[in-house]
């Protein structure tokens, strides 16, 4: 009777040519329940877990902040969910309708019941017996081809089904039977999960296991990013219709999209009606922590071509505008151009700002008609030093090509102008505010270059206790409207954005791989080492290295130890931690 009652419900998996009876039986059996057959719910739970493992866009597995454990599995655009309360033995589930974002009741009746196994597999593998059959069973559980003699594995099947059904009957055999029933009885109701409760954070995530929750969110879910393609992010916030010389920036699927970044874009496009929008933004992180996939996010957002521009200790302020270049092909670089100026006793950029009408004196020896701005100045600069580069150079001709960011202002381009912060002259960062501040600026040839109302500002730049890296200066964080901390990804959020960008499957590798960086993040911080970085970059880095070499230590020798530190001893402790995180693996 028993037999009956529980397979008249159930079918197994298509692929899966399972013949019902078997012949081992687990050491939990005895004469009450003994099963020793194969289960359809139990082997369809552990097919679906398995596909969570190798892909986790087929679900998620997690354990929210009072122990619950949190269920996801995907299909189409329902996601199974399930909620297991070890301490009382209780299963909450719920068929979501992602599409009219309800939940609805899931019928026992109806469906093949394992989702309840599901919710309770990460404690039923926590017995040996059912471990080492799960072991035994798993390479047919990915794919049923692998499966060399179905009688064999239909008996090891029975095993497991035998080790769960007897375990679930008798509570005092290590699950509780709060869903006994639901296995025995044809009219049986299992309760629904409260929309309400997820909509609260009631099951707030605070260990992800596997895969990424999509419904269950919490304070190490994914509630940090959207839970939307990232292609369908692209041109959310488009700023206009208008068409651009070059591709608008765009993003892969592969790329998970912060929320911060959404805000970001939110708020820019909806201030665009403003008198003075949210053009400028700053983001602001340790080196690993998105703020260059950031910068790129916003144009992509925002349907803007992307340009970048990167400063150093060296940066003047005609970097920031433009390079003197040889306009033949030549030999000779580009033009030191601040050496240059104070060679030939000529104003600089920020002697014109300060007192522009002085300094159009000293150019051109007359006075400066009333009005004069400092844009004016600087072109008649420009067409000076073309004039004496000519001469200097036996007639070559020079030309000024505009930088990254002049032509973004010009053109109505996002710009990231990355790590203003290692600027050494203050004088230079002066020069970034003029930029910021709008109007225009003339040229050599006449052209006045107009700042275009939807050219977006980025800057991004390490925490200022980040070795190489000053304090960015207060003039530009003044004005920027929009400040967003990117804070280091913590380790489920690295293994998710891990996932993303390298379609790694070995989940359980993949976590003791971010695992060492955190560890080592944090070795680092603690021996106060700045001279070298270990973060979320280098996390790839090593990825990568171990997909194609096949060896976790080996591979993590050049991209995360040699990278660390550039002191010995500590470098020989990151190098034991990893080693030995990684023994069982190489």
């Amino acid at each position: 009777m028993i037999y009956a009652e529980i397979s008249k419900k159930r079918g197994f998996l298509s692929g899966y040519n399972i013949s019902q009876n078997g012949s081992k039986s687990s050491s939990y059996s005895d004469a009450v329940v003994p099963f020793r057959y194969t289960n359809a719910a139990v082997l369809n739970a552990f097919v679906k877990y398995q596909q969570i493992l190798d892909n986790p866009k087929s679900g998620a597995i997690a354990i929210d902040v009072n122990g619950r454990y949190l269920i996801e599995y995907i299909s189409a655009e329902i996601i199974e969910c399930a909620v297991y309360n070890p301490v009382n033995g209780t299963v909450l589930a719920g068929k979501y309708d992602t599409t009219h974002n309800k939940m609805f009741s899931y019928d026992i009746n109806a469906e093949d019941c394992s989702l309840l196994i599901l919710s309770l597999i990460e404690v039923i593998l926590d017995d040996s017996e059912a471990r080492n059959a799960y072991e035994v069973i798993q390479l047919g559980l990915s794919d049923p081809s692998n499966v060399p003699d179905w009688t064999e594995y239909s008996n090891d099947v029975a095993l497991l089904s035998d080790n769960i059904l007897c375990r679930i009957k008798n509570s005092s055999k290590g699950i509780s039977s709060g869903i006994w029933t639901n296995f025995m009885e044809a009219n049986s109701t299992i309760n629904v999960i409260p929309m309400a409760s997820i909509n609260n954070d009631s099951y707030a995530v605070a260990n992800q296991r596997y895969g990424n929750t999509k419904l269950f969110k919490g304070i190490t879910s994914i509630s940090n990013h959207l839970s939307i393609p990232a292609s369908e992010f692209n041109a959310m916030y488009k700023l206009t219709k208008e068409s651009y010389d070059r591709p608008v920036s765009t993003l892969s699927d592969r790329y998970l999209v912060p929320c911060d970044i959404d805000e970001c874009c939110l708020l820019i496009k909806k201030s665009s009606n403003l008198s003075s929008p949210f053009r400028n933004v700053l983001l602001i992180g340790d080196s690993g922590s998105g703020k260059t996939d950031g910068s790129y996010a916003i144009a992509a957002g925002l349907g803007l071509p992307h340009l970048s521009y990167n400063c150093h200790p060296d940066t003047d302020n005609f970097d920031l505008v433009g390079q003197f270049v040889p306009a033949t092909n030549n030999k000779e670089g580009k033009l030191d151009s601040s050496k240059w100026l104070k060679k030939h006793h000529f104003p600089s950029l920020d002697d014109i700002e300060n007192n522009p009408q002085a300094c159009y004196k000293s150019l051109t020896g007359d006075i400066a008609p009333n009005g004069t701005k400092g844009a004016d100045v600087i072109g008649l600069l420009i067409d000076k030093m073309l004039a004496l580069l000519k001469s200097e150079h036996n007639g070559k001709e020079f030309t000024f090509v505009k930088s990254e960011i002049v032509i973004a202002l010009e053109k109505g381009y996002a710009v990231e102008i990355a790590e203003a912060s290692t600027i050494v002259n203050p004088g230079v960062l002066a020069g970034l505010n003029t930029i910021l501040t709008g109007g225009y600026m003339a040229l050599a040839n006449g052209e006045k270059i107009f700042r275009h109302q939807n050219s977006v500002v980025i800057f991004t730049t390490n925490k200022s206790d980040y070795a190489g890296y000053g304090a960015l200066a207060n003039s530009i964080i003044s004005r920027c409207p929009l400040v967003y901390e990117m804070n280091t990804p913590d380790i489920s959020t690295m293994v998710e954005r891990a996932i993303a960008k390298t379609e790694m499957e070995n989940i359980e590798l993949l976590t003791v791989m971010a695992t060492c960086i955190d560890d080592a993040a944090k070795k680092l911080k603690e021996k106060g080492k700045k001279d070298g970085v270990c973060g979320f970059r280098e996390l790839i880095d090593w990825i990568i290295a171990y997909q194609i070499t096949g060896k976790a230590y080996k591979s993590a020798k050049p991209t995360v130890i040699s990278k660390s530190t550039f002191d010995t001893i500590v470098k020989k402790e990151i190098d034991d931690l990893l080693n030995s995180a990684l023994v069982s693996y190489d």
